[in-house]
């Protein structure tokens, strides 16, 4: 608001002035000072102002004040005074001096702006583990800080100039957030900082749900917070260590291994501080397989599969034989293959080319091993293995069966890629993901370490198990794979096979890629396997 202030009693001196003489003289109204400056914390200035004249003083700024020190004659001291600033910026104002038709004059009042003191923030939050706080204070004048929170302490409570003072608050047990108003006192203004110091979290519980496979015997939780729990379970066949704590904590389950026919269902109930948390743990029974064909690989049945899967020569008169080199099956019919023992089910042998000029010595034939497993000689780069199993009833889209066998190299010759395909409806689909060697795909890689045949090392190094399940996309009345050589890469990992020597084995050569199925039997290419190979449906 606009102030104009009249200083009546100085125009009635400068009027009694001007009638003292009736001779013409000069008219004048003169002041000591034209110009004040004046720090943020105000002050009185004093100046004269010499008139033969009457005139008035205006100024229009509350924050200004003009009075009357003294009087004498023609000349009055006159007291200016100027509030403190309480703002952070600088101002001015003008104090007019007026008398008609006589060139007077103003004085201008300068004044510095406030000094920025208090704190650098308003309002604080800090985290739930949090319990002390920062305030920054700015500014030369002195302060004091106050609470009217008992509970909240400071490093120090005043001082003067800059400081980080250091607020101290008890740890946040509730949930709620704690909310302090921190005052901070300069210069006689009070600045205000809030605290917001939050809640603690309702504690939690994860995994909520677990999985064990049949062999897992321990599982994990994890509680966060920080109030009391407790943890328990009706079945006593599971155990919880720690049962009880306070706070953040990981939590260890054990239990039997599942060796049942049915999931294991344990539910897990933690209490956090009076809420309660469901854990469910699913302990899985094993795979339940349902075999369509099993081949029974073994010494025991060496008769029968002589029987049904005949030695075929390699050479007639001394002479290649033209039905073991020949593209296709073998005699070029299906009358050729190894039956499954119980099941509907054949493995057969594909030449993916006619190996006359590849095999000199003829040795492309196939028969049974000492342990009554599948063996062929002269295996080369198309060469297919064809396994089928046709079920008593068809099988459902959605179905998941699984393939065992177990392949073991006869020489280092042996090629070592392959690739193992499913037929799902008309199409061909890889049973594990294929990796490349060259241009071409494999998921299939066999391993001859020549130093460790016929040692104790044998089956880990020589051995190559496949175990593969596959989810059917259609139906099927017969459940039909291919293991496709797709290198001729040798088995020991030293290079390439040789055509020029494939199947020469006399005189100590043994140059011939030789592979078989291993069979349960410590004799012949056995080397300890303990499964038979299948294709069988996994059940849930």
């Amino acid at each position: 608001m606009k102030i104009n202030k009249l200083l009546t009693a100085l125009a009635a001196l400068a009027l009694l002035a001007g009638c003292k003489s009736e001779k013409f003289e000069e008219h004048y109204v003169k002041f000591s000072d034209y110009a004040f400056y004046v720090g943020e914390d105000g002050a009185t200035k004093t100046m004269t102002v010499t008139a033969n004249v009457p005139y008035t003083v205006n100024f229009e700024e509350d924050w200004i004040a003009v009075d009357v020190a003294s009087t004498s004659g023609e000349e009055s001291v006159l007291n200016v005074t100027v509030q403190p600033n309480k703002v952070t910026t600088a101002r001015s104002a003008k104090v007019f001096f007026k008398s008609p038709g006589i060139p007077t004059g103003t004085l201008k009042i300068t004044q510095d702006a406030a000094e920025k003191v208090g704190p650098t923030e308003s309002s604080i939050d800090i985290p739930e583990d949090g319990t002390t706080a920062t305030i920054d204070l700015i500014g030369s004048k002195s302060w004091t800080i106050s609470c009217d929170d008992k509970d909240v302490s400071f490093s120090q409570s005043s001082g003067t100039g800059p400081a980080s003072v250091t607020v101290t608050l008890p740890q946040n047990l509730t949930s709620q957030d704690r909310i302090v108003t921190v005052n901070v006192l300069v210069n006689g203004v009070t600045y205000p900082v809030v605290i917001t110091q939050a809640g603690v979290k309702p504690g939690e519980v994860t995994p909520i749900t677990l999985t064990a496979t049949p062999e897992q015997t321990s599982a994990t939780l994890k509680v966060t917070g920080k109030q009391p729990w407790t943890a328990s379970c009706e079945n006593n066949s599971l155990t919880i260590s720690p049962a009880s704590g306070t706070g953040a904590a990981d939590i260890t389950l054990t239990f039997p291994a599942n060796e049942g026919t049915t999931n294991v269902v344990y539910t897990i109930v933690v209490d956090i501080a009076g809420v309660t948390h469901n854990v469910v743990l699913t302990h899985k029974h094993p795979v339940v397989y349902e075999a369509i064909a099993d081949w029974e690989f073994c010494v025991e049945n060496l008769a029968f599969y002589n029987e049904h899967f005949a030695y075929e020569a390699a050479k007639i008169d001394k002479k290649p034989n033209p039905a073991s080199n020949a593209e296709g099956f073998l005699n070029g019919d299906d009358s050729h293959y190894c039956p499954a023992k119980t099941g509907n089910g054949k493995i057969r042998f594909w030449n993916g080319s006619d190996k006359t000029s590849v095999n000199p010595d003829g040795r492309c034939k196939r028969g049974a091993g000492n342990s009554g497993e599948p063996c062929w000689y002269g295996n080369w780069l198309g060469d297919i293995v064809y396994f089928e199993a046709t079920p008593s009833a068809s099988l459902a889209a959605g179905t998941t069966v699984n393939i065992w066998f177990c392949l073991r190299p006869s020489t280092m010759h042996t090629l070592k890629y392959w690739l193992l395909e499913i037929k799902d409806g008309d199409t061909w689909y890889p049973v594990g993901d294929p990796q490349t060697v060259g241009s071409a795909s494999y998921n299939i890689e066999l391993f001859y370490n020549t130093t460790a045949a016929g040692t104790a090392e044998d089956p880990t190094q020589i051995n190559t198990i496949v175990d593969r399940d596959y989810t059917l996309k259609n139906a099927a009345s017969k459940v039909e794979y291919r293991m496709t050589c797709t290198t001729i890469q040798m088995a020991d990992g030293t290079g390439d096979a040789n055509p020029t020597n494939l199947g020469l084995q006399s005189n100590g050569q043994k140059a011939n890629p030789v592979l078989r199925m291993a069979g349960m039997s410590s004799t012949g290419g056995a080397a300890e396997i303990t499964h038979h190979t299948w294709i069988a449906v996994v059940k849930e």
